[in-house]
């Protein structure tokens, strides 16, 4: 009930309520991705494993569906994805089982927008935990809340969590959570969601060892926090893994895939290729262990947190730009240092906000494919008109001259801003004592940047409206 009574005063303010409609909108008649699709066949066959017998044969059940055409994508999630998801589909599960059918997806317009819902529900669930996570960094109220409202509106959250239904919304909640604790000195309730964050994607252990390496000089507890997270994972898969080796086995082809694709930048260095994540991440793993761990517990705090923006930076930077969704995972960390550094954020805020909208349109362009697929969604299904929305006509436009360099400038852009906030926020630099003269333009910067993220998120809606480009 407290947590119900502090989730109804944080939507009190209207801002906040008009977002969770906007979210909720977004979610019904925007696109059917293909991931999302098989996200939801995933949890369904949690289900049919189960009262068939074979739960433990989990990843043989999905592969025989997978074989039939019934899922677009091999199960390649762990087991407590599949558990949450599927907690979520069950009433799909048992609609289709009363119907005699074999893919509600297909013929129930009303399925697929249930489908997806739980995004829209952990997308608040992450905006309330970096609203707590702010408070326990010294946020008064109002900037509490106003973290939750610049996180659920950010281009990034819409674009990877509602738009293209990535399940990564979730292990940031996870994580934002395990981030908390540890800043209380909860350690056992720290690695319990550490365990539940990995568990959903090993990004998580990547973000956090900085963390770990900065806090602790100890060797053993070192080893011992960042194996915790690792064995956990290990330990909720062995099941799974003992009944299906085979099954199991074929989870992994996928996830080879990703590692190319975070592996995708090289370094050439005396006729030997580097890769450049490895490189930068063992850079700021040496420098957070060597760096002592500040004093003040605030400052400490704080400098946890730009420990794990570097981490982020490491990987995106590196990683194949193809995966425009995973830029979700700069926002909280980016979030969080501007809004506790009071003295220039209202001109911060504004930077973040161009350079993310100009950068988020530009992924939804460059990877058109993601965002222009309506069929079978209600605005298909009201208007009666073609689904291909003139995004894939942008994106060959931009391709060619003259705008053909204009992607190479939008990254630059980007990164050049990544890299001089990072520099800005680096430990000891504190400017939180000095007075920002545009402080009471930031309610009226969040609000456009909503509208702004919703509109590019919803670009093939947009141009659909239109009619032509």
């Amino acid at each position: 009930m407290k947590t119900l009574k502090q989730f109804t005063e944080l939507i009190r303010n209207k801002r906040e309520f008009l977002l969770i409609l906007l979210l909720l909108t977004l979610s019904e008649i925007q696109l059917w991705y293909g991931d999302m699709s098989a996200n939801t066949r995933q949890g369904m066959l949690v289900w049919e494993a189960l009262f068939s017998g074979r739960f433990f044969q989990y990843y043989s059940v999905s592969s025989v569906a997978y074989a039939a055409g019934r899922m677009e994508f091999f199960s390649n999630y762990e087991m407590l994805v599949n558990l949450l998801v599927g907690i979520w589909e069950l009433p799909l599960y048992i609609a289709e089982r009363l119907m005699h059918c074999d893919d509600i997806l297909s013929v129930s317009m009303a399925a697929r927008v249930y489908a997806q819902l739980y995004l829209v529900i952990f997308t608040l669930l992450a905006g309330r935990a970096l609203s707590r996570l702010g408070t326990e960094l010294g946020l008064e109220e109002t900037d509490s809340r106003r973290l939750f409202y610049l996180f659920c509106s950010s281009v990034f959250v819409l674009n990877s969590a509602q738009s293209v239904g990535q399940v990564d919304v979730i292990g940031i909640f996870f994580l934002l959570t395990a981030l908390r604790h540890m800043l209380r000195g909860e350690t056992k309730r720290y690695l319990l969601f550490l365990v539940f964050a990995a568990d959903f994607k090993f990004f998580a252990i990547f973000f956090i060892l900085p963390v770990i390496l900065y806090r602790r000089k100890n060797l053993l507890q070192i080893a011992t926090e960042a194996l915790v997270p690792v064995i956990g994972v290990f330990l909720i898969s062995l099941p799974f893994r003992l009944a299906d080796p085979a099954g199991f086995a074929e989870k992994s082809v996928r996830m080879g895939g990703m590692l190319d694709d975070m592996l995708y930048t090289k370094l050439s260095f005396l006729k030997q290729e580097i890769p450049l994540f490895f490189l930068l991440y063992a850079a700021v793993c040496i420098a957070a262990y060597l760096k002592e761990p500040d004093k003040d517990k605030k400052t400490q705090d704080r400098a946890c947190m730009h420990w794990i923006l570097l981490s982020v930076i490491c990987l995106f930077l590196t990683v194949n730009a193809d995966k425009s969704y995973w830029y979700i995972y700069f926002t909280p960390y980016v979030l969080l240092l501007l809004m506790t550094h009071k003295g220039a954020r209202s001109r911060e805020l504004f930077a973040e906000t161009v350079v993310t909208l100009v950068f988020g349109a530009w992924n939804v362009v460059w990877n058109y494919t993601n965002f222009n697929d309506i069929e079978g969604m209600p605005l298909k299904t009201w208007f009666h008109r073609s689904a291909y929305l003139h995004l894939n006509d942008l994106h060959d436009k931009l391709l060619s001259l003259p705008y053909a360099q204009l992607y190479g400038a939008i990254w630059a852009l980007f990164v050049a801003w990544i890299l001089v906030f990072a520099f800005r926020h680096r430990a000891g630099n504190d400017h939180a004592a000095k007075t920002d003269a545009g402080e009471r333009f930031i309610p009226l910067l969040m609000q456009l940047r909503g509208i702004a993220g919703f509109l590019i998120t919803n670009m093939a809606a947009v141009l659909y409206f239109l009619g032509k480009w």
